[in-house]
This record gives C-alpha cells, structure tokens and sequence, in this order.
C-alpha cells in the first residue's frame, strides 16, 4: 500500500524534470527499499517553476539515489541524493520563438498546478472519508495520513556536485555572453527551531 503511494508521488515529482525516466526500475526499486538512476536528462523546461526566464539547451543528472527506510518510517527519513547536475543554459527566447511550444509550457503548468490541487483534494477525501468510517477504518486512514506527512516532513534532498553554464548571444549578437559558476552541495533538510537538522515527530513543529 505504501510503497505505491511512495511510487505515485516520485512518479509525479521525477516526470517534471527528466525525459527518460525508467518507471519501471523506479517502482521496482522501491519496492526494494534502493533506487538509483543514472544518465537523467533534465527537460528544457525544467526551470519554470523557479519563473525564470531562461531554458535548459542542455542538462543532465549523473546519478539520482532514492533511499527508503521502510522498516522504520517513524523514526528515519527518506533520502534523496543527486550527484554530478549539469546544466546549460540560455535565454528563454533565445532560439526561435514557437508559439505552440509556449503553449505546451503554459498547458503543463497548469497540469502541475492541478494536480498540487488534487492531491490537497484527494487528502481532504481521505479525511472527510475517515469521520464517517467505522473505528478500525478511521484508525487505519488517520495511521496512513500521518506516516505520508510524516515522510513529507523528513524528506531529506542533497544535490551534489552542481555545474551551470549560462550562454547568451542576443543581449549582445555581436559578442556572445557566458558564465559558468560550480556548487559543491546542496541540501534541504528537516531542521529543529535553532535550524539544527533534526527528525520531526510532530507535522506541527
């Protein structure tokens, strides 16, 4: 039961970023508690939910590592490690406009914004389905509700090893423009109210 809803939710988050994503070996992977990636391919649009106006003429995830705890989802979190990103980027009207292609991009971010409303939907459901079930089924709906928050409150994301180069030749068509910067680490982590990494036990704090 968890393990698909951990592979619903990775399956939604991993498809707005990479091309080639094997969900095959994602849900297989998570079934066995590992799963590791290599050679994802980022979308040209994989930025736009930063809003910022430039496109990925090129980018690359090395290897993308998912670890789940599943014997212990209470007390650990889920970890995701990102290693080598490579990204090329350019203006975002640097190549030929194409209307139909904004189009598509408007469209998808609307889909993403959709489906964010769905899944508070589908929560709403869980809850207002649990106050009308019996004791055993309220337990069970309440259990899971708090084990998924929970898990959403731990998730652990480390990128590692990040390379940007940033390419622009129409602010000045006769000399081209170019920057390249490096991040060692990156991380996102659970922290306590001093911003100590901690575990949260309560969605509360």
């Amino acid at each position: 039961m968890f393990e698909g809803i951990v592979a619903t939710l990775l399956n939604r988050f991993l498809g707005n970023y990479v091309t080639n994503l094997q969900t095959n070996q994602l849900k297989l992977g998570i079934w066995q508690g590992d799963v590791k990636l290599e050679k994802l391919r980022l979308k040209s649009d994989a930025l736009d939910k930063l809003r910022l106006p430039v496109d990925i003429k090129e980018g690359w995830l090395g290897t993308l590592t998912i670890s789940i705890p599943w014997s212990n989802l209470k007390g650990e979190p889920v970890r995701i490690l990102i290693d080598n990103v490579y990204i090329l980027a350019t203006p975002r009207f640097q190549e030929n406009f194409d209307p139909k292609r904004e189009e598509e991009r408007e469209y998808k971010d609307k889909m993403r914004r959709l489906e964010n409303d769905d899944i508070i939907r589908q929560q709403q459901q869980i809850k207002s389905k649990a106050a009308h079930s019996s004791d055993d089924e309220k337990k069970q709906a309440s259990f899971t509700e708090q084990l998924i928050t929970k898990i959403v409150d731990n998730l652990q994301v480390v990128i590692k090893n990040i390379h940007v180069r940033y390419e622009d030749s129409i602010s000045n068509p006769d000399h081209m423009f170019a920057v390249g910067a490096t991040l060692n680490e990156l991380s996102a982590v659970s922290t306590d109210e001093e911003w100590r990494e901690t575990f949260l036990h309560d969605s509360s704090n």
